[in-house]
């Protein structure tokens, strides 16, 4: 007999269950990664009317494609302070052109956090309709779509994000929208695929034409982006994002662009701790690169994790999104969070059309 028939009834049988274990666990597995997938909300191009979001996400579950504690929301006060940033006052004319050098620089008055807020309620109206004529690109997904309308709320009465301070943004697709179009956005990309985003954006503004159709353009991550389930270190994000600018540089003129630190996770949720922290360092790359020449940074994390009384949420010294704006446990703002960095993202947009 061939050695492989001498394996007997029960060896056979451990075998099966072993197989059948396996597979039990690939599943749950594929089942985790898709619940973590679609945390920031629907996937790739939005079906929304013009003008209006898409879902904004379900409340709860794993960040990171992982399952895990969906605890409470509270973010303890105290610990280490995001950068901070901002700048009150007019910055028009000021940078110019880096043509291809992949950033800007690190300039503090070209990071705009919280001091924003305050610098949005500032302007001056003939600053703010300047605004509302300017042709702007911003490419997101669900806490983008807090910045514009709020939480889950998709069309009139407007209860928060820029929407409710009178600035509507509306769905393009290439630079053809942008002929009846001057705030305009796009929900686009796997949540949970921060190459696909970066890939998106560029063949956006350079393949579809809106880099010279629009006057200011930027993009950002979801939460889920930047996990360590996805990227380790960063390193390889980092890389990817500098490379689709320093071409994206190359290719146009006459446009500014606007960089978001990456939304946080709320306390004592999946790994919030190692992701924030990674989302963290994401961010000081973004703000040592890209605040000067022909770029501004809107420090969102700042903003998220900074309290009513102005201290910072932070767990075991990392910044965390504060229980006063946080809408579920995942990482979306409530309106009253929505609206507040709607202010500051708004004025970061009116620095940007001024270089």
């Amino acid at each position: 007999m061939h050695p492989l028939h001498k394996v007997s009834f029960g060896s056979t049988f451990d075998v099966m269950k072993q197989i059948s274990s396996l597979l039990w666990s690939l599943g749950f597995i594929a089942i985790g990664l898709s619940l973590g997938a679609v945390a920031c909300g629907d996937d790739e191009d939005d079906n929304r009317p013009s003008g209006s979001g898409g879902a904004t996400g379900g409340a709860g579950g794993a960040t990171g494609g992982s399952a895990g504690e969906t605890g409470g929301v509270g973010g303890a006060t105290g610990g280490s302070a995001g950068a901070t940033g901002g700048s009150a006052g007019e910055t028009a004319g000021a940078g110019g052109a880096t043509g291809g050098s992949g950033g800007g620089g690190s300039q503090a008055e070209f990071v705009i956090g919280v001091d924003g807020i305050a610098a949005f309620d500032a302007m001056s109206s003939a600053d703010k309709d300047a605004l509302k004529g300017t042709k702007v690109f911003f490419q997101h997904m669900s806490v983008g779509e807090n910045l514009l309308m709020g939480y889950n709320n998709w069309s009139p009465p407007w209860k928060g994000g820029t929407a409710s301070l009178g600035f509507v943004f509306s769905s393009v697709n290439d630079a053809s929208s942008y002929g009846s179009v001057e705030l305009g956005d796009k929900a686009f990309g796997y949540n949970g695929n921060p190459f696909n985003k970066i890939k998106g954006f560029r063949e956006h503004v350079l393949d579809m034409g809106i880099g010279s159709a629009v006057q200011v353009a930027g993009f950002k991550f979801c939460y889920n982006d930047l996990t360590v389930d996805i990227t380790s270190t960063g390193t390889d994000v980092i890389d990817a994002y500098r490379s689709a600018y320093q071409d994206i540089e190359k290719a146009t003129s006459g446009t500014s662009f606007f960089h978001v630190t990456t939304p946080l996770q709320p306390a004592d949720q999946w790994q919030t701790v190692e992701n924030n922290t990674l989302r963290r360092s994401f961010a000081e790359f973004l703000r040592s690169t890209y605040a000067g020449g022909r770029h501004v940074v809107f420090d969102l994390q700042q903003i998220e994790s900074t309290d009513t009384n102005g201290s910072t949420c932070s767990q075991s010294g990392v910044p965390v999104l504060c229980e006063a704006w946080a809408a579920d446990s995942d990482g979306h703002l409530n309106d009253a969070g929505a609206t507040r960095a709607a202010k500051a993202f708004l004025y970061a947009l009116h620095v940007a059309r001024g270089l």
